[in-house]
């Protein structure tokens, strides 16, 4: 449990980018099909990647891509 809330400090104190590979690798959605409902809309696509803010890069049927800052993951 003091892991957790040592790296919790880290991301107060120094950003997500200082805890994002341990994130990324946790991570078992990257390179797969997801479906992502936010108060805007509803998104399928590939995650690609996770950017140095926490926002997850998501690509669309169309190739767009899109920044995802919030949502549900739901499939």
């Amino acid at each position: 449990m003091n892991k957790f809330f040592n790296e919790i400090d880290d991301v107060f104190n120094f950003g997500f980018e200082k805890m994002k590979d341990n994130y990324v690798s946790h991570c078992d959605f990257l390179g797969k099909r997801i479906c992502i409902k936010n108060s805007n809309r509803d998104l399928e696509g590939i995650a690609k990647s996770i950017n140095k803010d926490g926002s997850l890069n998501l690509e669309t049927d169309d190739k767009n891509m899109v920044i995802i800052r919030n949502g549900d993951l739901l499939c």
